[in-house]
């Protein structure tokens, strides 16, 4: 089960990065929308990897991951139907910092910016009671899967918030939202392959 996470965190994580792609990619004011499928995604794709998290390397916690899905898919959709309606009737305009077409509505950026956070932070508490749960070989596998998990993870949520706060420029978010998203996404892949 904890695997099948993994992949739809990973195909969540591709279609992420491919509405940016897109977002980057075509310069018409329509690229702007890119950011309502890029909410929806890492949203997502955030979720899966506290599943993953909850099951690897068992599945004793099999009720609490059932509620914890429904509850995150449940924010999902919620977080991802304000951004929408909160920028649907807005014109979009050139961010000339991140070179790329943007919604301009600093408010809903920042909430949804939090909504992002707030689940790294979830995901913090579910690995560190997971750690309780789990005892020696089983225990050394997940604090090798979850440091560059985190490292991938958080940085970029606070780094996105910064940025929609002025405290940092798309620019300098973006190139570390890839790396950060390229490099602890691939050690995390290498190490669970070595450690199952």
């Amino acid at each position: 089960r904890a695997t099948k996470d993994m992949g739809i965190a990973y195909a969540m994580l591709t279609l992420f990065h491919f509405s940016y792609f897109i977002g980057f990619s075509f310069f018409h004011s329509w690229a702007a929308y890119h950011r309502w499928f890029t909410v929806f995604f890492v949203l997502l794709t955030q979720t899966h990897i506290i599943l993953f998290v909850i099951r690897y390397p068992d599945n004793r916690n099999h009720r609490f991951s059932l509620t914890i899905n429904a509850l995150l898919y449940a924010v999902t959709i919620i977080i991802t139907s304000f951004y929408i309606f909160r920028t649907s009737g807005l014109s979009p305009f050139f961010s000339f910092d991140g070179h790329y077409w943007d919604l301009r509505d600093n408010d809903a950026s920042i909430i949804t910016g939090y909504t992002i956070v707030a689940y790294s932070i979830i995901s913090i508490i579910i690995a560190v009671w997971r750690i309780t749960q789990l005892k020696s070989r089983e225990l050394f596998s997940i604090v090798l899967i979850i440091l560059p998990l985190f490292a991938g993870m958080i940085a970029p949520a606070i780094f996105n918030v910064m940025t929609r706060q002025g405290l940092m420029t798309r620019e300098d978010f973006q190139i570390s939202l890839n790396l950060s998203h390229l490099i602890c996404f691939f050690i995390m892949s290498l190490i669970y392959l070595n450690t199952t």
